[in-house]
Order: structure tokens, then C-alpha cells, then sequence
């Protein structure tokens, strides 16, 4: 007997993304659920196939065997279900990694839907890289490495970091001055990207103190929430943190910046391009983020 495919999603879910968390809120549905399929899938299959420890999940060897034909399989349904119902729907869908899908694109698809609220956009939001054309999806933003033959592509935006803490925290770096608040002041480290800071502090010319105090993270979303809570100064990455800049949440720290990657716009160019494609590519082109945007503080 074939596993119930929700739990086939579920642990498919968390072998890419290693948290039960983010998988939860990428299927629609709790962390407790993904959990409770999951444990279900591996009793019914008689095998572990995730480790659990503090960190996340990892595939166990087992896992790893298991994982590749079912996340095709997986794929494949979901490309066929697209195939029949592409041409009777109003769906664009659109892969993103998921920082880019949480902090840049969801909180301006508003803007999308005012104009098109006949359309419903599919988000796929996950850092692997997709294949357009098989896994049926019809635009992706992504970092500029990749292979997109057979793919439109263009330049979305540039990725540039700089320091960034909340209004009272910017206003005493600039009293202390760079060496001292380092020294005082706790400096967040996304773990995800641990020489950013060594990489903005050469392209500045502002050298790091021997005794910071670092508070380490594991990703750039939870960078950004520490550092509106006051937690410390930590990286601001465009366009992600470019809402939280332009509300007052986040203020930037100084004129200094380093860049890092470029996103690209992606899309299949062998593919029929319907009038919700068109209206969706054309939003897209005028929401470029300028990391000069309006309205965004700066210390």
C-alpha cells in the first residue's frame, strides 16, 4: 500500500528545508501535523528516515535513498496537475528562495492583486533551485548561479549589505564611533553567511575589534527580528530588509555598503505566455527594488 501522499509532502518538506517549522508553513499546515505525518510515514515504512536534534532534521542514510525518487515523483504530479489545468486557470506561479518570499515579495503582493484580482499567484518559496519547465512553474527569482538554458532571463536586482540596528541602537554607534561600539554593543552573525562582516569591514575600511561580542543566528530572517527587538547591530541584506527600512523598524547604520549577489528573473522561454503570465512579469519589472528607495533611514 502507497503512504498517504500528505505524508510523502511532509517529509519531502523537511528533507529540503531541515526544519519542521518552515516545511509546516510551506504545505499549509502546523508543525505538530508535518510531525505527526512524518511519524507515520516512517512506522508504516518500518525505517527512520530523518534525524531530529536541536538544530533541525537531517536525512538519514535511508532518508537520502528514499528522498530522491519521491521528491520526482512528487514533481511530476504536480507538474501533470498543472499541465491539464493551465490553460482553464488564473494561476501564475513563482519560485523564490524563502527569505526573498517572506520579507520582500509577500508584503508587496497587495499591489499585485489590486490590479489583478482575478489571478491567483502560487508562491513557491524554497532556496532549491527548480526546474522551470518540468516542475511547471512559470517565473523564478533567484541568485544569479544557476544553469537557466532554456530560460528568459534577466537582471531583477542587486543584493548589497550594510549595517543596520533600531533608531536608539544607530544613534549610539554613531555617538561611540565605530571601534568603541563595537566593543560595547552586541553584533548579530548570520551563520548562514559568517564572513559578512569581515567582507563589509574590508570594502569600508572600517576594521572589526579584536573582543566583539558576537549573538549568532542561523538565518537572515531571524536576523532581521532580532535586530528590530533591540537585540543588537546586525547585516541588513536589500532587498530584504528594505520594508522594515522604509517603516522605521530598522535604521541604517552610515553610507557604507558592500555587494554581494545579483538576483535574476527567470523564465521558461519556450512556453506559452498567457495574459495573467504577462500581467504578473510586467508587476514584477516595476517593483524592482532600488536600494535607494524612498523614504528609508539612515544614521
Amino acid at each position: 500500500m502507497f503512504p498517504p501522499i500528505q505524508n510523502l509532502r511532509a517529509f519531502v518538506a523537511v528533507a529540503n528545508t531541515g526544519q519542521f517549522r518552515i516545511a509546516a508553513e510551506q504545505i499549509g499546515v502546523s508543525e505538530s501535523a508535518v510531525s505527526h505525518q512524518i511519524a507515520r510515514l516512517e512506522a508504516q515504512m518500518g525505517v527512520q528516515l530523518l534525524e531530529r536534534g536541536r538544530n533541525g532534521a537531517m536525512l538519514t542514510e535511508v532518508g537520502r535513498v528514499f528522498y530522491l525518487p519521491v521528491s520526482a515523483g512528487l514533481r511530476e504530479i504536480e507538474r501533470g496537475l498543472q499541465l491539464v489545468n493551465q490553460d482553464k486557470s488564473n494561476i501564475v506561479t513563482i519560485s523564490a528562495p524563502q527569505t526573498l518570499s517572506s520579507l520582500w515579495l509577500a508584503p508587496n503582493l497587495a499591489s499585485f492583486y489590486e490590479g489583478n484580482p482575478s489571478v491567483e499567484l502560487r508562491v513557491f518559496a524554497t532556496d532549491r533551485i527548480c526546474d522551470l519547465k518540468n516542475e511547471g512553474i512559470d517565473f523564478a527569482l533567484r541568485r544569479s548561479t544557476g544553469d537557466w538554458r532554456g530560460c528568459n532571463q534577466e537582471p531583477f536586482c542587486d543584493e548589497e549589505i550594510f549595517p543596520v540596528a533600531t533608531k536608539a541602537l544607530s544613534v549610539q554607534v554613531r555617538e561611540l564611533g565605530w571601534q568603541r561600539a563595537f566593543q560595547v554593543i552586541p553584533i548579530i552573525l548570520n551563520e548562514a553567511h559568517v564572513d559578512e562582516w569581515e567582507r563589509w569591514s574590508a570594502e569600508v575600511r572600517i576594521p572589526l575589534a579584536d573582543n566583539m561580542k558576537f549573538r549568532r543566528l542561523s538565518s537572515y530572517d531571524q536576523v532581521q527580528a532580532a535586530v528590530i527587538n533591540g537585540l543588537g547591530i546586525g547585516m541588513g541584506r536589500t532587498p530584504l530588509c528594505l520594508e522594515a527600512l522604509g517603516d522605521g523598524r530598522l535604521h541604517r547604520i552610515g553610507s557604507q555598503s558592500c555587494a554581494t549577489h545579483a538576483y535574476q528573473l527567470v523564465w521558461p522561454s519556450d512556453r506559452r505566455t498567457h495574459s495573467r503570465q504577462r500581467a504578473f512579469l510586467n508587476w514584477l519589472r516595476k517593483m524592482k527594488p532600488d536600494r535607494l528607495a524612498k523614504g528609508i533611514h539612515t544614521d
